[in-house]
Parts: structure tokens; sequence; C-alpha cells
């Protein structure tokens, strides 16, 4: 026999476009499958958040945890508390989101004594109003009944005790006139204050400030009332009975 050697048939190596295309099929179906599980997820988020707004707006606006039980007023002497909540209006039992605390807050503020109202929640059942009251610039003195005026010129109070503030005594109550008497009786300096007796208005171009010693000090109008102020103490120590600053860059005294 003769010898015959044979060869081994090697197995053929895949190509690189074979490999290339495995490898991107399976590329494809992993990143196909991320995206997948991206999507679930979005939409499981998305159910989540829809739920939970959905209980909160739930709770909010029909629950009867979050629905108002007390309404407390606070910073209030002059006017009575009951006044304050008839006026502000809010029901009990009416939902915590619901209340319009702006418009609380106005009705609140119609009250002549109150020059401003806070109003805010403090959940779960109570509303809050926090009353800020004006205060006295001068009297008016009205038969026996001394009235309360604010520097705006409103009347916010009336009592049978003078306080220690400047009287007017005047016909009218227009408020534009109250506010001017209320600008002069704020600049009023010490001296004049000391002796005053009364402050007269019968327009808001005829302010006069009585003193007990029966000089009078014409004031004029209530434009430049801290000039005003100032002049009259330079002119207090002159020998006078009128002394007039209704211009008081050419003051005089007679």
């Amino acid at each position: 026999m003769s010898g015959k050697t044979s060869t081994p048939i090697q197995p053929s190596a895949p190509t690189p476009s074979s490999i290339g295309i495995a490898d991107m099929t399976v590329a494809l179906q992993i990143r196909k499958h991320q995206a997948g599980r991206r999507r679930a997820k979005r939409i499981v988020l998305a159910v989540l958040i829809f739920a939970i707004v959905a209980a909160a707006v739930w709770a909010l606006l029909f629950s009867d945890w979050l629905r108002v039980r007390k309404v407390e007023v606070s910073g209030n002497s002059l006017c009575p508390t009951e006044t304050v909540l008839l006026v502000a209006d809010v029901a009990q039992g009416t939902p915590m989101a619901r209340v319009d605390l702006e418009q609380v807050a106005a009705a609140v503020e119609t009250i002549p004594a109150v020059a401003h109202a806070n109003v805010s929640r403090s959940w779960p059942n109570t509303i809050t109003i926090a009353v800020v009251e004006r205060t006295i610039a001068f009297q008016r003195l009205n038969a026996d009944i001394y009235q309360w005026i604010a520097a705006d010129g409103v009347i916010f109070n009336a009592t049978t005790e003078r306080q220690g503030v400047p009287v007017l005594r005047s016909a009218s109550t227009d408020q534009r006139l109250m506010a001017d008497v209320a600008t002069v009786a704020q600049a009023l300096p010490e001296p004049v204050l000391a002796a005053l007796v009364e402050i007269q208005a019968a327009s808001r171009d005829t302010i006069v400030i009585q003193l007990d010693s029966g000089e009078q000090i014409i004031w004029g109008n209530a434009e430049e009332s801290d000039l005003k102020a100032q002049v009259v103490v330079a002119l207090l120590p002159l020998d006078g009975w009128v002394y007039d600053v209704s211009a008081p860059g050419f003051p005089t005294v007679r």
C-alpha cells in the first residue's frame, strides 16, 4: 500500500460581515427591550402622578377632613370679634381650598376701624384673620361725642371721652378735610401741643389753631405743614395774638 496522508478540513472562520450583522441584531434587540422598559416606567409614573393629583384635588375640594371648622380673629380691640366674623362670612364646613382669602380680607377691611386685614389658612381646619386697626390722629367734637379720626380722614370710632390727641371743631365731616386736619395735627410742634385748645376748620384752606392763652395760629391749608411747624416755633416767642403761617415763606405776627 502506498502511503497517503490526508489533510483535515478546517472549518471556515466567520466573515467580518456576518459577525457585524449578528452584533447589530443583538444590539437592536437590547435597545428595543430597554426602550420598552422606559415606556413602561413612564406610563407607570404618569399613572402614579395622576392618581396623586386626583387624590390631592379630592382631599382639598371634597374631603370632610379639610373643611373649615374654626375662624380665628386677632389684633382687634375696637371692633368686636363677632362683627369681624359676621362681615368675613366664612361658612363652617366650606372646603379650606375654596375660601377666597383676598375676598375675605377685602370684606373685613370695610369695617371702619380696620386699616388692614391679613387672612390665611391654618391647615387642616382653621381660617385666621389678623386685623390691623386704624390709629387715632385727632378727635372731632360732635355735640358730646368725640369721634376718632385716622390719618386718612376716616371716622372709625366714637366715645364720650377725650383722648390725648388734638380736638377738631368743625361742622364738616368731609374725608378730604379730615385728612388735611390729620396732617396738620401730626405736624404740630410740642410748644403748640402743650398750649392747644382745639383746631378749627371751616374749609380745607382755613385751618386755625386755638391756644389756651387766646392766641391763634392761622395755618391755612395742610400744605408745607412741616415747614409751618418750624416757622411757628420761631414766631411764638414774639409778642402777638395772631401768628399767620399760611404762607410760611412770609409769616406775619399781629
